[in-house]
């Protein structure tokens, strides 16, 4: 009988010792088959090559990422002290766009995701062009530089949040948005990456001025949208901030909805002859950072009726971000020269309020649409009627 049980205990002890051979076997078997997965992982960015040079600070970096379908891609410069040196996007279905902001000279760029990493160099060279767009905040007489944010704006937002907006580094982002949207399309549309200058100071910083008005809010308002335009044309060009290598870029802080202001009073959404003119109604939805800015692309939180036609009817807060930083640009091509397009998917159309798509891989969902992938002629161009004439603009760089 005890040789029966030592027997039994022996043969116990073998099964175990074999469970755990086995268990180790499954165990480097998927590490082995983890490690060649990753080892398989290759970064290709599709639409510059190493050592390209560029005339502008803010690169739309696209590529796609061969082995993995999602996951998040990070952008380092190893050459920049500024505090947007590290980018991160998301890889959506094996595919990224992440915007990236240069310093002036060679930039040493890792991209990374998972374990796959390439070196990438970009060289940043200031455009020569001694013609410029100028940033103007422009106030009524009282020189006030408050700009409302509604209260539901703040609902899910994390407490940094600057509640009162900061017009100037949502102006300086806008601007440089902007400048990368007309270098990234023309260059799509077969034209090389040509784009504006903008004004800039020792340090590579956006200069945004500030212009007092000569007139009180209630006396702009009382104006109509024409005349609101005519008259801060004049004070504009007549005031310090006049250049005659200037276009300008003016954000007047009057005006805006709900029950203070009445339906579009003080609105104006117009440019000709140099200058391009928005109100600050929207200003709160403008991202101040390319970080925030892929952040707000993506918020599919809705917002009230009041914003309803601000958003193009689509009710969500990456829609109302994409129409006020699109119709900025529409207006500067105006200012450019450009008269308004047929083609509903032009930037001097309302093709301007898919704006987003130039820098997102997909489109959250909204009260029209559920959203998803859409296809490259589907993004907001310079179009045949509309780019031939623009790369004819002293602003353009030739």
């Amino acid at each position: 009988m005890k040789a029966c049980v030592t027997n039994l205990l022996y043969k116990a002890n073998d099964v175990w010792f074999l469970g755990i051979l086995a268990a180790l076997a499954l165990f480097f078997s998927h590490c082995l088959q983890v490690s060649a997965e990753s080892s398989e992982l290759k970064i290709v960015v599709e639409n510059y090559s190493d050592s390209d040079v560029v005339h502008f600070p803010v690169v739309l970096l696209r590529g796609r990422v061969d082995g993995v379908e999602n996951g998040t891609i990070i952008v380092e410069d190893l050459s920049s002290s500024l505090d947007s040196r590290i980018t991160r996007s998301e890889v959506y279905r094996g595919r990224f766009k992440i915007p990236v902001e240069l310093t002036s000279g060679s930039n040493r760029l890792s991209i990374a995701t998972g374990d796959a990493r390439i070196d990438f160099t970009l060289i940043y060279r200031k455009s020569a062009n001694r013609r410029f767009v100028r940033l103007i905040f422009f106030s009524d007489s009282s020189g006030s530089d408050v700009v409302d944010t509604p209260k539901e704006w703040l609902i899910g937002r994390d407490a940094a949040f600057n509640a009162s907006g900061d017009y100037v580094r949502k102006m300086r982002t806008a601007a440089r948005l902007w400048q990368t949207a007309t270098a990234e399309r023309l260059f799509d549309a077969g034209y090389g990456r040509r784009t504006f200058a903008l004004e800039t100071d020792d340090n590579g910083q956006v200069v945004v001025w500030k212009q007092r008005g000569k007139k009180t809010k209630e006396e702009y308002c009382a104006l109509s949208e024409l005349e609101r335009f005519h008259e801060v044309y004049h004070e504009v060009i007549s005031g310090p901030a006049y250049s005659k290598d200037a276009c300008y870029f003016v954000l007047t802080s009057f005006g805006g909805q709900g029950e203070e202001f009445g339906e579009n009073q003080g609105r104006v959404a117009l440019g000709a002859d140099n200058i391009a003119m928005l109100d600050s109604s929207s200003l709160f939805s403008w991202p101040s950072s390319l970080s925030e800015a892929i952040v707000f692309f993506q918020d599919e939180t809705g917002i009230s009726d009041v914003y309803a036609k601000d958003s193009a009817y689509r009710n969500v807060r990456w829609a109302l971000t994409s129409s006020a930083l699109g119709a900025g640009l529409h207006e500067l091509g105006h200012a450019f020269g450009l008269s308004h397009s047929d083609d509903p998917n032009d930037f001097m159309s309302r093709g301007f309020d898919r704006f987003n798509r130039i820098f997102t891989m997909y489109e959250p969902s909204s009260s029209i649409s559920q959203g998803g992938i859409f296809e490259d002629d589907d993004i907001v161009e310079w179009t045949a009627s509309t780019a031939p004439k623009l790369i004819r603009s002293l602003w353009i760089e030739e």
